[in-house]
């Protein structure tokens, strides 16, 4: 009987001695969640902070119990911050890719057809358009894709 009590606390030692606390990241922590529409299908990242400022003249993307959702100078359910991706459901083609900041759309954004050709690329800047560049123009550029600088 004593052999088998040995034989437990043994268990009990070797398995809480191998486990480590470790400290989790609370700061950087965001949820990915997956949506599916008629005719797509999205990924996006979820923030866990809350927009300090809202500014009433920017478009705000969020998403609450299986929506995404757009609003003008506010926002329901948590916002959409990181990676957003989007494809076609028929091909699984992409269909657009960019990212957003606390809701609001920043960067590049890229925009694809059915066939997978890319028709557009749009330069965001805290929720606000300042470039859009048409299929015309990437016709022979898209390999070489130059960061958008503004002269002084």
């Amino acid at each position: 009987m004593s052999r088998i009590y040995f034989l437990i606390i043994m268990f009990v030692v070797i398995i809480t001695g191998g486990c480590k606390s470790r400290e989790f990241d609370y700061k950087n922590l965001t949820n990915k969640v997956r949506v599916s529409t008629d005719s797509s299908s999205i990924v996006a990242e979820l923030s866990s902070k809350f927009p300090q400022r809202l500014k009433y003249d920017r478009y705000y993307n969020w998403y609450d119990k299986g929506i995404i959702g757009l609003t003008q100078g506010g926002y329901s359910g948590k916002v959409i911050s990181g990676d957003y991706t989007t494809w076609y459901l028929q091909n699984k083609q992409l269909r657009e890719k960019g990212k957003y900041n606390m809701g609001l759309k920043v960067g590049k954004w890229f925009f694809w057809d059915k066939e997978g050709n890319l028709k557009q690329i749009q330069r965001w800047k805290n929720g606000k358009l300042i470039l859009v560049k048409p299929k015309r123009s990437l016709k022979n550029r898209i390999m070489n894709l130059i960061p958008f600088k503004r002269k002084p």
